[in-house]
């Protein structure tokens, strides 16, 4: 192998491979980054066995091959290189990967290439083309209301399914839950895919910022993206999701509507003496056009909060979490927020005013 690659390329394609952070005793193969060189492209794959990413770049090839090193190693020595060291020669001959520049050379040991895992490619299965910013919206928006233990992984992910031409991603952790709505052409239909959270995050890191459309296949057993430069592959959790949708009220017996600045300000007001369980209140004076939360710590304190609101309904008072609800706030969607409830002890649902693609349910403390 010996190719001639522009660092500002080597350094994007790297940026978007994984580093496999748990030392590999039994496949140490896994902590390397495969590098193979033809028709002028550079490959990059890296994965863990559980997600796996290819990246495809342009550059000047003089001798075709392959090589697998250490991924960790690689990326120091390219981010140390000096700003101005713009083109970057790497060769490979049989013993010694060498990367070299006009002001250094780095050799390093490497693995048998060929040892190195394919990354699967989905075939005979549902896909549907749409903009990559549309699915990361769709998965950023419902995340985090995730549950973050691996003791359940069906709620441990986001699940992702079809209905009519939209693309539905839910989360819930059993306490609250979060659904988004994404509009796509040509969908199709395919079976629901439970996407485990932690290859979630690694999708994200790997696509941010990156524009255009992507195909996106989905089988029994995995999910893949494609565009021309950036592949990745994950693999999807075995199970059944919850029949979450059993649980969304149908109706409200009170609904407010306030302003998401003057709620934000409140519960990080009220929060701060709050106790060990988070738990603040809320309380309406429909009369008043008021919506107080409140908290209280016996160890230090209590505060309470007003807020304007536009109360229809009977008057209400219900206990939650305030994390379950700041963090909603904290995905920004709309100027004003709408929570409907029901009943003290029933779940609530926190919309986002004329964003009806978005929907948030959190159930009370008792």
């Amino acid at each position: 192998m010996k190719l001639e690659v522009r660092a500002e390329k080597l350094q994007w394609a790297i940026q978007k491979l994984q580093k496999n952070q748990q030392k590999q005793l039994s496949l140490p193969i896994l902590e390397a980054i495969y590098l193979e060189a033809k028709e002028n492209t550079l490959i990059l794959r890296t994965t863990n066995l559980h997600v796996g990413t290819e990246v495809v770049i342009p550059v000047k090839v003089e001798q075709e091959g392959k090589v697998a090193v250490r991924y960790d190693l690689l990326s120091q020595v390219l981010s140390n290189l000096k700003t101005k060291e713009d083109k970057i020669e790497f060769s490979f001959d049989g013993n010694l990967f060498t990367v070299k520049t006009p002001y250094s050379q780095v050799n390093m040991t490497s693995y048998n290439a060929d040892e190195f895992p394919t990354l699967p490619k989905i075939a005979d299965a549902p896909s549907f083309t749409l903009p990559i910013t549309d699915f990361i919206d769709g998965v950023q928006s419902v995340m985090y209301a995730a549950a973050q233990t691996d003791i359940k992984p069906e709620i441990s992910s986001v699940y992702i399914y079809t209905d009519g031409n939209e693309l539905v991603f839910v989360s819930t952790d059993s306490f609250r839950l979060a659904e988004k709505r994404v509009v796509v052409e040509n969908v199709g239909d395919f079976p629901g895919v439970i996407f485990p959270i932690k290859n979630v995050q690694e999708f994200i890191r790997v696509f941010a910022r990156e524009e255009g459309n992507f195909s996106v296949l989905v089988s029994e057993n995995q999910i893949s993206f494609e565009t021309e430069s950036l592949y990745f592959v994950s693999r999807v959790i075995d199970g059944t999701y919850p029949n979450y949708q059993q649980i969304i009220p149908t109706e409200s017996t009170t609904t407010i509507t306030l302003l998401h600045s003057e709620l934000t300000s409140a519960l990080r007001l009220v929060h701060i003496f709050s106790d060990d369980f988070h738990q603040i209140f809320l309380r309406t004076e429909k009369e008043r056009e008021k919506v107080i939360f409140s908290a209280k710590n016996v160890e230090v304190g209590e505060s309470e909060a007003e807020v304007d609101a536009h109360i229809q309904g009977e008057d209400i008072e219900i206990k939650f979490n305030y994390r379950y609800l700041y963090d909603v706030l904290s995905h920004q969607m709309g100027d004003s927020i709408s929570i409907e409830l029901t009943e003290t002890r029933k779940p609530f649902v926190v919309r986002y005013v004329g964003e009806p693609s978005f929907l948030y349910l959190i159930m009370p403390m008792r």
